[in-house]
């Protein structure tokens, strides 16, 4: 079978390479290669998000109290309270993202509560037997 490349009149090799070499395509800059900006991060997640990790250092705090000093359980929440309070410190997080962060987590709280005493009371009941049908 003859050589396509030959009889459509363009034989040879093409310019600037070896012969029957094919030229790899190559993406430059400006022709698609990536995104033109680099993603952003949401500020109020970010925000919502600090102000989780200050709830969970009080609550830590509490749970140390708790614990009592001294305790091995203890010494490991101090060094977890230690370096999550690297990033947050007191005051970074506002009081109403951390007030509203509670309000939702006791929302949810009480919520799978409804849900499991549901799932308890539905598993116990037995259900009705169905009538026979006569034939």
């Amino acid at each position: 079978m003859p050589d396509p490349a030959a009889a459509s009149g363009g034989g040879g090799s093409p310019p600037g390479g070896a012969p029957g070499a094919a030229m790899p395509a190559q993406p430059g800059p400006g022709t698609g290669a990536g995104p033109a900006t680099q993603p952003v991060a949401n500020r109020g997640i970010q925000a919502a998000a600090l102000a989780r990790i200050g709830n969970v250092v009080q609550m830590l705090h509490m749970i140390a109290a708790a614990l009592g000093p001294g305790h091995e359980a203890e010494k490991a929440v101090m060094t977890a309270i230690t370096s999550l309070s690297k990033a947050v410190p007191p005051g970074a997080a506002s009081e109403g993202l951390m007030r509203a962060d509670l309000q939702k987590l006791a929302m949810q709280q009480r919520q799978n509560t409804g849900n499991v005493m549901a799932m308890r009371g539905a598993g116990g009941a037995q259900p009705a037997p169905q009538p026979a049908m006569a034939s």
